[in-house]
């Protein structure tokens, strides 16, 4: 095969034949690892070819490791030798070049491979397959025949006008800025942010399915008419829970890869009108945490009424800046100045891109601007239960669930008494156009 047209043809293959990789053909492909370039020619690597399927199994109980490797008939544990070549992670370099062989050698054989990186006990493997303490696993490779039902074809790449710059760095409109201030993004770079780590799963946007499920009781009486929109859902958790209403509901997604990527980590979600563009008009529009993370708001309500029937609904769920939430974010951006994206999480919580968190006089006052009357705002959660209840390390805490319980009721004490709705997490907006 070509050279060009093997890098070009090859991707990542997670379903396979059940059928044998011949000997011959292993020994073919480390052949052409061990030809890939190395630091000082140290040849840092270390190949462990296992078809055993009780081996496959202690490496994914033990060594916690995805159990998609058991799909492949063959699983190459690929280790370096972390005592040499340690300098700016020389080692890890060139058997990652290793592996990059490896793949394109497998796939002009007619084989299929999966790079598989998500190995949290590395010394547990280590053992498993009794390798001396000097190597360190990078990676498992998935290797095998591809079913036949799969398309061999690459999903697209960016143009290289995206990733090639001369000379010196800038910011151009494919890529995007390192602070969480939305006033620095345009909403062309939140949408390409929001690309890029679709594809890395959904625990960014995580929220606790009773929360969830608490929102939508809330909301779902207020979802008037027969044709409803979701605006810019991400992962289409709150989308997934409008599917099962009794009407025709439409996903607007800010893009063709969030659509794919939610439809492979979220299984409730149906394939079925999510759209990228504006279709026709619609009775109700709701918006689930999406508000936050919008550069340009005024424009985009003045579109979102234009797009509502006469007497058509809007309703709105977002997060309340006088709150324990906004709070953090002051903490963060002004007290320990953290406005870097990856350094702004709270707990469990993370989000999915920028955003500014507005207060409800603002909120009202955008409302008003374009047209929307009939405003209502309720808020929810004065105290972070759920959040706090989601983390790992809280989890291990036992003796801490009681505590929970009596903040959650003191939360709904303070949803009576309307302290929520100055000091809640969450506003519930609801107007009509």
């Amino acid at each position: 095969m070509d050279l060009l047209k093997a890098i070009r043809t090859r991707r990542s293959i997670r379903n396979f034949e059940n059928k044998d990789v011949e000997d011959k053909k292993i020994r073919q492909i480390i052949d052409a690892a061990r030809w890939a370039p190395s630091a000082c020619n140290l040849q840092h690597w270390l190949f462990i070819s296992i078809k055993d399927k009780s081996i496959k199994e202690k490496i994914i109980i033990n060594g916690e490791v995805q159990k998609q490797i058991l799909n492949a008939p063959v699983n190459i544990a690929v280790f370096y030798d972390k005592s040499l070549s340690t300098e700016n992670n020389a080692n890890i370099q060139s058997v990652s070049a290793a592996i990059q062989n490896i793949t394109l050698m497998a796939h002009s054989l007619g084989l299929g491979t999966n790079w598989v990186a998500g190995i949290n006990k590395p010394n547990v493997i280590r053992n498993i397959l009794n390798v001396p303490d000097r190597y360190k696993i990078l990676a498992i490779i998935m290797l095998g025949y591809p079913k036949k039902s799969v398309e061999l074809t690459a999903p697209p790449r960016k143009s290289i006008n995206q990733i090639l710059q001369y000379e010196k760095y800038r910011l151009t409109e494919f890529d995007f800025p390192e602070s969480i201030r939305i006033k620095e993004w345009n909403q062309q770079q939140i949408i390409n942010y929001q690309k890029k780590i679709s594809r890395r799963g959904f625990e960014l946007e995580y929220i606790k399915e009773d929360k969830i499920n608490e929102i939508f009781d809330e909301i779902k009486d207020k979802i008037k008419g027969e044709r409803v929109l979701d605006l810019f859902p991400f992962s289409g958790h709150f989308l997934s829970k409008l599917q099962k209403l009794n009407k025709k509901v439409f996903g607007k997604y800010a893009s063709e890869e969030i659509i794919e990527a939610s439809l492979l980590y979220n299984k409730e979600l149906e394939n079925k009108n999510l759209i990228t563009k504006y279709n026709e008009k619609y009775d109700t529009i709701t918006m689930f945490y999406t508000i936050e993370h919008i550069s340009n708001i005024k424009e985009t309500l003045s579109d979102v009424y234009n797009h509502l029937e006469r007497d058509g609904n809007l309703i709105i769920v977002t997060r309340n800046k006088y709150s324990w939430r906004g709070l953090w974010d002051f903490i963060n951006l002004t007290l320990l100045n953290k406005n870097e994206l990856d350094k702004s999480y709270f707990l469990g919580l993370h989000h999915i891109g920028p955003w500014e968190i507005l207060t409800k006089r603002k909120i009202k006052k955008l409302l008003k601007c374009s047209g929307f009357k009939e405003i209502n705002i309720k808020g929810k959660y004065f105290f972070p239960v759920s959040e706090l209840e989601n983390t790992v390390t809280i989890q291990k805490l036992n003796n801490l669930h009681f505590i929970f319980r009596i903040l959650k009721h003191i939360d709904k004490f303070f949803d009576i008494i309307k302290l929520n709705n100055v000091f809640g997490e969450t506003f519930i907006i609801t107007c009509k156009k």
